[in-house]
């Protein structure tokens, strides 16, 4: 078990204790005399100006980076969205290229037991993200496509619901509707920098 993974299950189980006591089910905490796992904090590696510039100078001019890549990569870099959320998007319902916005509703998750599931975002409000001009002219780019593969495929073209039961034709996802895995992103992004000579420590 990681050491993060042992702090947060003391964390639960300090307070567990403490208002266990508080109730009067217990006569003596337990946790109080344990002490908390350490942690170690991982600094995060940043991009200065010049660097992001270069980052995206380097990304929109190579031919051999699909056109998905470059837009995700893109709005992660400029709107700042989890993985999840990224993913989740509807590509019709929540994309505003004309108004340069996008609106983030849900968030896609992986589960062992029931699979991909779209549930509401982290602090549960919709929100709405700008976007800089160069990446909604990709973004409406890759839209198009999307609605034209969508168009191709007809009924074959599979929706996933979202945790309101709403039909969600996903923005970010292979050809037939089907969800991406989210740590095919993190894979992608990796070997753009390890090609450019990019600073590390800075996945989706």
């Amino acid at each position: 078990m990681s050491a993060s993974s042992l702090e947060k299950r003391h964390r639960i189980l300090r307070s567990v204790f403490k208002w266990a006591k508080k109730w009067r089910f217990i006569k003596e905490n337990n946790m109080v005399d344990i002490p908390t796992p350490k942690v170690s904090r991982i600094r995060r590696t940043v991009y200065n100006k010049s660097e992001l510039e270069a980052f995206f100078s380097s990304l929109l001019a190579n031919e051999d980076i699909l056109l998905r890549h470059k837009v995700i990569i893109c709005i992660f870099l400029s709107a700042a969205l989890r993985k999840g959320e990224l993913l989740g998007l509807d590509m019709e319902e929540d994309i505003f290229i004309d108004d340069s916005y996008i609106i983030v509703r849900r968030s896609l998750q992986k589960t062992t037991s029931a699979g991909y599931k779209l549930k509401e975002t982290k602090g549960g409000i919709e929100r709405a993200v700008p976007l800089p001009a160069f990446v909604c002219s990709l973004l409406a780019e890759y839209q198009a496509e999307r609605l034209h593969e969508k168009k191709m495929l007809g009924p074959s073209f599979k929706t996933i619901k979202d945790h309101n039961e709403i039909e969600v034709s996903l923005l970010f996802a292979n050809a037939d509707g089907t969800p991406f895995n989210p740590k095919t992103i993190n894979q992608f992004w990796a070997r753009h920098i390890e090609n450019h000579g990019f600073k590390k420590n800075n996945d989706p």
